[in-house]
């Protein structure tokens, strides 16, 4: 089996993975792939093809994305008890935690981030571009 997508960044890119058999498991990564809405069509290109489609990344979007298609388009979601909690919470504060195997999303608007304002409170050292 062959699988990719993780850096891939245009609907077209992916649809060309899928479509040309370029991969039997599409991997995006809805941080780069341009979001919820551009996965969603990510997802209905590799059902219409008859491939699976395991996210690369995690967070509450990848989350949300899992929980809202289901497991006959998606159906390998174990990475959640690896990464949950993970370091990248130090700047958003909000980031859910299975319990009993389980994962419950916020109900608030977005996915239910907030800052972690006591991060901006301090000195933030910024690296210059060049």
């Amino acid at each position: 089996m062959v699988t990719g997508g993780e850096h891939t960044y245009t609907l077209e890119g992916f649809r060309r993975l899928i479509v040309e058999g370029g991969v039997d498991i599409i991997q995006p990564d809805i941080y780069r792939a341009g979001g919820p809405t551009v996965l969603k069509k990510v997802a209905a290109l590799a059902k219409a093809y008859g491939r699976k489609l395991i996210c690369h990344g995690v967070g509450l979007p990848t989350y949300h994305f899992l929980i809202s298609n289901g497991p006959d388009l998606s159906p390998r979601c174990e990475y959640l008890d690896i990464y949950a909690g993970s370091p990248a919470g130090w700047v958003l504060n909000g980031e859910p935690a299975p319990q009993r195997g389980e994962l419950v999303l916020p109900e608030v608007p977005g996915f239910g981030y907030t800052l972690n304002q006591a991060v901006f409170d301090e000195k933030l050292a910024v690296s210059p571009i060049w």
